[in-house]
């Protein structure tokens, strides 16, 4: 389904029925809106079946997002991935993202995941579920 209501232009595939679209809609705009990302970015969003203790993953290709979220997670666990993804997004963007420059370094312990982590934390403690 297709999302444009002026503000924001996101698609989503694949929707568990047990999440809103208001919350979606709603925790997308605060976190576009958190991190200063343009409202007009396409960007698509997946649920899918992703590997046990994997919430989400995100690829940015030619300026558009791709977010891929856990279809088993609660929509606190959602609208927290969400966040997180979107704060890769923003990392890709700004050419943050160089795995090459890490090669044998833990996932967690990643610069940019710790940042995400942060961050994400920052935007969770703004933002109030519909």
């Amino acid at each position: 389904m297709k999302q444009e209501n002026g503000l924001m232009n996101f698609e989503i595939y694949d929707k568990p029925e047990s999440l809103d679209y208001e919350i979606l809609d709603s925790a997308m705009f605060h976190a576009l809106e958190f991190l200063e990302l343009k409202p007009s970015l396409p960007i698509q969003v997946y649920f899918e079946n992703l590997e046990p203790c994997v919430h989400g993953y995100c690829d940015v290709e030619d300026s558009q997002i791709f977010l891929n979220v856990s279809s088993e997670l609660s929509q606190v666990e959602t609208v927290q991935t969400l966040f997180h993804e979107l704060i890769h997004a923003k990392q890709f963007l700004e050419g943050k993202i160089d795995f090459d420059a890490w090669p044998n370094t833990s996932h967690s312990n990643l610069p940019w995941e710790i940042e995400a982590n942060e961050i994400e934390q920052l935007i969770w403690k703004t933002y109030e579920m519909v």
